[in-house]
């Protein structure tokens, strides 16, 4: 009761079923107070300083609970209950003889720690567990600081892989494609590559006297650009500034507007990518080489594919092909020698250094600069200009050089599909009319009724005839509008020109007019005159 006592010194306290009220008035010194209890209650087992500062706080002037009636600590106690302290554990061993004393309790055992200094990581259960279970003379880990949660840095998320996938394509039917190999990542203007993942921040954790341990601090991870990656404004992406090769190296990604191959064959695989392609060596038979931009080839190319859809297209050591060789650029084809292959370029320039053998060429301009250069079999044909050194040979071989319209060839194309289509439908048709017929006659014999079978029967297959038939009339229609608008189609101006000579197996053809040398050619320019083609002599 000693507590309560000097605390009546102070202030007016009153005691009710083992609760302490005090009066705290507006006027009350509140300072001088609150000191009183804090004093006081230093020495109390039980007693609610947090509460008692609410209440002071409050000054309401009426009776207000500020907890248990605080308990003095005994002092028998110190030599009765041993308190050993390491860095980050209390241990405490209560004396057999402290069991014969009134008054051991919790409150009693946590009073003797907070002696000690020790305040937080105490644990109550253990505690208790030592006066319910009589572990006399035991020394027993009583209260354990917390350790510090570590947090984490920031990192990046790539987004895309750089790895290979060496791993062959699988046809439908089971077989295997060794070609369809994935040796590139490629990615495409604006893809986002990687993210930064914020940093963790870890928690801080608190030893047994309360003091706070301070987790270890992280560091966000910083984005940097490297070549065609960029860092978006917020910093929170990597992002590619072009089309590319992603590629990386000592941590870093960066991308590739180009690349540098030794060949292409088993090992590289089919080359599909949008980027320049360099190839210092040759392209195997059976590959496929495919850009967006230009392809260069410092080799040969045998019976293989090169496609730049965008770009132009340079080989060097000359192209051996077959039927199904193409090579096909937007805006320039320069190849040193080429046979037996198809050449697409129709918005651009077709250049042959050397001999062009049994090709076909469809282009915006041909021409081959060099005096000694020849174009020998097949079909060159282009829109503006064809100028050629050397034309077929003395054995006559048909070299077929054609001005042609694009409009008029895109329109005689789909003729020639429509014609096809015209057959088929005209057999099917044929076929259709002929099961109508023989139905209907059936019909008119059995003297069938509307909503009979057979009559039903007749129906539906009347119904598909006239299906098939407005089918064929509206591709007759479309022929019909071809044919029209090519007879009003004009063939742009343009010329052929032959620098050197051009022997009798030359033909020479400015949109429909066709004109075949009997002799020999030299040095002539050929143009289209009205209805006819006419010639002049190239100084």
């Amino acid at each position: 009761m000693a507590i309560v006592d000097n605390l009546r010194e102070i202030i007016e306290c009153k005691e009710d079923e083992g609760k302490l009220y005090i009066i705290v008035y507006p006027q009350t010194d509140k300072d001088a107070v609150i000191n009183v209890f804090r004093k006081q209650y230093e020495q109390a087992i039980n007693g609610n300083l947090e509460l008692v500062k609410k209440v002071i706080d409050k000054s309401s002037g009426q009776w207000e609970c500020v907890g248990n009636i605080p308990i003095a600590y005994p002092i028998k106690f110190n030599d009765l209950i041993d308190v050993k302290i390491t860095s980050f554990t209390a241990y405490m061993r209560i004396k057999e003889v402290a069991s014969f004393n009134a008054g051991l309790s919790l409150d009693v055992l946590k009073y003797r720690l907070k002696q000690a200094g020790v305040v937080h990581g105490i644990n109550d259960k253990i505690l208790l567990e030592m006066i319910s279970e009589k572990k006399w003379d035991t020394e027993v880990a009583v209260a354990c600081g917390t350790e510090p949660i570590e947090g984490r840095n920031g990192s990046i998320d790539y987004k895309v892989s750089v790895e290979k996938d060496t791993t062959p394509l699988t046809r439908e039917d089971g077989t295997v494609d060794f070609r369809e190999i994935s040796t590139f990542k490629i990615v495409r203007k604006g893809e986002i590559l990687a993210t930064a993942v914020p940093a963790k921040q870890g928690i801080n954790g608190m030893d047994i006297f309360g003091n706070e341990i301070l987790a270890q601090p992280v560091k966000e991870y910083e984005l940097k650009p490297s070549t065609f990656v960029a860092v978006s404004e917020d910093g929170k992406n990597l992002f590619a500034e072009i089309t590319g090769i992603l590629t990386s190296k000592k941590g870093y990604i960066f991308i590739r507007d180009s690349i540098v191959l030794n060949n292409v064959d088993f090992d590289s695989g089919n080359i599909k990518i949008p980027v320049k392609i360099i190839i210092n060596g040759n392209v195997n038979p059976g590959f496929v080489v495919e850009s967006e931009s230009d392809i260069i080839i410092h080799g040969t190319v045998e019976s293989a594919n090169i496609i730049s859809t965008n770009g132009s297209i340079t080989i060097g050591g000359g192209v051996s092909g077959k039927d199904n060789t193409l090579i096909s650029a937007k805006n320039e084809v320069r190849i040193n020698f080429v046979q037996n292959a198809k050449i697409e370029c129709l918005d651009g320039t077709v250049i042959i250094e050397s001999y062009i053998r049994h090709c076909n060429v469809t282009c915006k301009d041909f021409k081959t600069p060099a005096p000694n250069a020849s174009a020998i079999g097949g079909r060159i044909e282009a829109v503006d200009t064809i100028n050629v050194s050397n034309t077929s040979n003395q054995d006559g071989v048909i070299t077929d050089l054609v001005l042609f319209n694009p409009a008029v060839k895109q329109l005689t194309d789909k003729k020639t599909q429509l014609q096809s289509a015209k057959e088929q439908l005209e057999k099917l048709n044929s076929t259709l009319e002929k099961e109508y017929k023989n139905k209907l006659s059936y019909v008119k014999m059995m003297n069938c009724k509307p909503n009979s079978q057979e009559y039903i029967i007749c129906e539906t297959a009347k119904q598909k005839y006239d299906a098939m038939t407005q089918k064929l009339v509206l591709v007759e229609k479309n022929i019909t509008a071809i044919n029209e608008a090519l007879s009003k189609e004009a063939t742009r101006k343009g010329h052929i020109a032959i620098t050197g000579k051009g022997y009798s197996g030359t033909r020479i053809q400015i949109g429909k007019v066709v004109y075949c040398p009997k002799g020999e050619i030299y040095r002539r320019r050929f143009y289209l005159d009205g209805a006819d083609i006419a010639s002049v002599i190239i100084v």
